[in-house]
C-alpha cells in the first residue's frame, strides 16, 4: 500500500461487504482512522448488527510504499499486523462481538465502501487473500524477499566451458 495522505477521514483501504456496520459478517482496513484520537490504521470484522472486533496500531508512513499483512480471526482476539515484514502492537478498539462465525457472501470493494463512498487516497499494488494464517517467519521473508532480493541469492559470474 502507498497511501498520499495520513488525514483522519475513514477512507478505506479495502472492506468486504458493502457495509459492515449494517452487511451481515465482513471485514475491513481502514488506513485513516479517526475514531479513537486518529492517527492509527484500523483492522476489524463485523457482524453487521453493528456489533466489531476493532484493532488498532501505528499507521506507517505516507508517500511510502509499504506491506502490509493483516490476519482475521473470526473466533475472537487473535488479529494480527504486520507492516514491512514487523508484527504490530494491536490496541483494542471496540469489541462489541464475541466472536464473528463465518463471513457473508460478499464483494470485496478495494479503496471504498461499495464503490461508492469513503474512497481512499492511496494505491494497492498487488493484494492477496489466504485461508491459512501464514507464521511471523513467512511475513518477514515475504518482506525482505520483496525489498531486498539480492539478501536471498548470490550470482557468480558467468563460465563458458568448452566442450
Amino acid at each position: 500500500m502507498k497511501w498520499t495522505t495520513n488525514a483522519n477521514d475513514d477512507d478505506l483501504a479495502f472492506e468486504y461487504t458493502p457495509n459492515y456496520n449494517t452487511n451481515a459478517g465482513g471485514f475491513i482496513a481502514d488506513w485513516n482512522a479517526s475514531i479513537f484520537g486518529g492517527g492509527r490504521f484500523e483492522t476489524g470484522m463485523g457482524k453487521g448488527d453493528r456489533t466489531y472486533w476493532t484493532d488498532f496500531f501505528t499507521r506507517p508512513s505516507a508517500g511510502t510504499w509499504h506491506l502490509v499483512h493483516l490476519v482475521f480471526n473470526r473466533s475472537g482476539s487473535t488479529d494480527k499486523a504486520y507492516v514491512d515484514g514487523v508484527s504490530q502492537t494491536l490496541a483494542a478498539g471496540t469489541r462489541t462481538a464475541g466472536s464473528m462465525a463465518n463471513f457473508s457472501n460478499s464483494s470485496l470493494y478495494f479503496m471504498s465502501r461499495a464503490a461508492s463512498s469513503l474512497n481512499a487516497a492511496g494505491t494497492l499494488d498487488e493484494v492477496r487473500l489466504s485461508t491459512i494464517e501464514r507464521n511471523t517467519s513467512w511475513v518477514a521473508t515475504e518482506y525482505n524477499n520483496q525489498s531486498s532480493p539480492g539478501t536471498f541469492i548470490a550470482m557468480g559470474s558467468e563460465n563458458c566451458a568448452a566442450r
